[in-house]
């Protein structure tokens, strides 16, 4: 499962679904990005002394900050249908369990197997050339006795 459904290696069960989207890594970067938004008001609210005026931008970060906790909170409550899902013996779950991480390792040597493959074929080539020129050389040695 991706990193970013997890919300802590050693989660309490017991815990509820607020403290849980907290730690989501979505809903901290949505925290983040409102903090930073809240702060570019304040600033413009200083340098200014007429009414602010909401920039485009800041409409967009303060939208996208409360997508990224919204996500997070999502996160956080469908946490346990997704451990659900995963512990499951349905065959989607087998297959993104077991049979997904056989074909990519499968994968990984097929790819080895292709360099060696492509590293023998070079040295092939080497040889043969360094044994046609050997060959050359002791053909003109011959010709020259």
């Amino acid at each position: 499962m991706e990193e970013s459904l997890k919300t802590a290696p050693g989660k309490n069960r017991g815990e509820d679904a607020s403290v849980r989207k907290r730690r989501t890594a979505e809903h901290v970067l949505g925290d983040n990005v409102a903090s930073a938004v809240h702060h570019l008001n304040e600033e413009k609210v200083a340098m200014c002394f007429s009414a602010p005026v909401v920039s485009p931008l800041n409409t967009v970060l303060e939208r996208f900050a409360n997508l990224e906790k919204t996500i997070g909170h999502m996160v956080a409550v469908n946490e346990g249908e997704v451990q659900a899902f995963v512990s499951s013996d349905t065959p989607l779950s087998r297959l993104l369990s077991e049979d997904v991480p056989a074909v990519a390792a499968a994968k990984k040597d097929l790819e080895q197997l292709c360099r060696k493959h492509s590293q023998c074929q070079v040295l092939l080539r080497l040889c043969i050339r360094y044994i046609g020129s050997r060959h050359n050389d002791a053909v003109t040695i011959k010709s020259r006795s």
